[in-house]
């Protein structure tokens, strides 16, 4: 009974321990890396070529959904459905988000088009 005790202390000490160091360098890990994200939102669900699409960005913290400090440049594009890059733009981030708009011209195809949106450190990882 003795050595069982021993062993089940000795395996619950390290893991407390080794739990320890893991949730530290998991601490360290989210300091040098923070997690950003970007979200978009428009005002509304259709366009017809020609509107004019307003927009909202708001950069968060991934982990905490909170609004980063800083104040970077965000870069959006533009797709048109065939995967073509129709509009770029730098915009400024104040406080936590940004607006801005995206022209359509009358000549644009109807379909499905994708808007990206990212920052410098965005470009760093996949």
């Amino acid at each position: 009974m003795k050595p069982f005790l021993s062993l089940s202390f000795f395996l619950f000490f390290t893991s407390i321990v080794v739990g320890q160091n893991m949730a530290e360098k998991l601490q360290a890990y989210e300091a040098q890396y923070p997690i950003e994200k970007v979200y978009i939102a428009h005002d509304r669900a259709y366009y017809s070529p020609g509107d004019t699409i307003w927009c909202q960005a708001y950069w968060l913290g991934g982990r905490t959904h909170l609004k980063f400090d800083a104040e970077p440049i965000l870069f959006v594009e533009w797709y048109s459905p065939g995967g073509r890059e129709v509009h770029k733009m730098s915009v400024k981030i104040k406080d936590g988000g940004a607006s801005f708009e995206i022209p359509t011209a009358l000549t644009d195809s109807s379909g499905i088009y994708q808007v990206r949106a990212y920052t410098q450190y965005q470009r760093n990882f996949d």
